[in-house]
């Protein structure tokens, strides 16, 4: 019995190497859910990755120079609702 835990062990050690390998390696965004629809492994593109880190420097950079102006809401629903 404890061999046969130990064996399921390894196989199942095995898969997650090979998941995190095909994850690490595919340039595409992979996202996993699980049964209830919840994300349970998210690998994003290097795209949205160069993406998001370039937004983020450049949000950083207007804050530090204290450029970051937030939109105000109400004129954003006014402009909405004028469509």
């Amino acid at each position: 019995m404890l061999g046969q835990i130990q064996q399921q062990n390894q196989e199942l050690a095995y898969e997650r190497d090979l998941l995190s390998t095909l994850m690490e390696n595919f340039p595409d965004s992979i996202l996993l859910q699980d049964l209830q629809s919840r994300f349970v492994r998210v690998r994003r593109s290097k795209l949205e990755r160069a993406f998001a880190s370039s937004l983020a420097r450049h949000r950083a950079a207007q804050t530090a120079n204290g450029a970051l102006q937030l939109p105000d809401p109400l004129t954003n629903v006014d402009k909405l609702l004028s469509i």
